[in-house]
């Protein structure tokens, strides 16, 4: 688990989750750019592309529970 609901997720801490279940070192452009500004507390309104691997960043929230 990343965080409790009352500390803020890092970057780092996000990167470090992400690769332990996933594997991967880094998000793809604009996956990044999405949870950065979603850990940012910024409202977002994400439309992409069918093929970039959506599902993804639904996921990694799922994952950890809606902690983060």
């Amino acid at each position: 688990m990343i965080a409790n609901n009352s500390e803020k997720t890092s970057w780092d801490a996000v990167l470090a989750e992400f690769k332990r279940i996933w594997g991967y070192d880094s998000f793809r452009s604009p996956q990044g750019e999405i949870v950065r500004s979603l850990l940012d507390q910024q409202d977002a309104l994400i439309v992409l592309p069918t093929g970039v691997n959506n599902s993804l960043l639904s996921k990694i929230f799922i994952v950890n529970n809606n902690k983060l």
